[in-house]
């Protein structure tokens, strides 16, 4: 009997081990496919369906934001971690947020991808989308799965960063 369970535990613990593996494997392609495409693959449909903040209803963003915002006066602030709270960011027509040097808003933090997300403007309205990271972005709390419009005082989450769209 305690060589039947020895064995079961033996085999548990290499699908285990593999499951991890494979984990991390996925963590990697999904960095290496960021860095090397730049992240803008990850909306590759010409349109995609974008979210509300209360998640009612949905409409349409164009790939490619315009040349010039409509929309001046936007910024991010940083709330969180503490030694770059008060940081504020100008929005442009589209702003990459990540752990890249090349990112317009970039945070050094493990947690965050180098290309983690963007926001950008679309039909008079700002969006956020994920770019495929590891951890996700979250709206108020809410996973960032589709593009979600952002509205002033909205809360972004990007790893253990907190950015309040103003």
């Amino acid at each position: 009997m305690t060589d039947q369970l020895l064995l079961v535990s033996r085999i548990a613990f290499l699908v285990l081990v593999y499951l991890v593996f494979v984990r991390v494997a996925r963590a990697v392609m999904v960095e290496v496919r960021a860095e090397t495409s730049g992240g803008s693959d990850r909306l590759s449909p010409a349109e995609a369906p974008v979210a509300t903040n209360a998640g009612s209803r949905s409409a349409t963003v164009p790939r490619r934001p315009s040349a010039t915002s409509t929309i001046t006066g936007r910024r991010l602030t940083v709330m969180a971690p503490a030694h770059l709270a008060g940081s504020s960011f100008a929005l442009d027509a589209e702003v990459t947020i990540g752990r890249a040097p090349g990112c317009a808003v970039s945070i050094d933090n493990a947690k965050i991808s180098k290309l983690h997300a963007r926001v950008f403007e679309s039909e008079g309205r700002w969006v956020i989308a994920d770019l495929g990271s590891t951890n996700g972005t979250t709206v108020n709390g809410d996973p960032c799965g589709t593009p979600v419009r952002l509205s002033p005082g909205d809360r972004i989450g990007i790893g253990e960063a907190v950015l309040e769209f103003e």
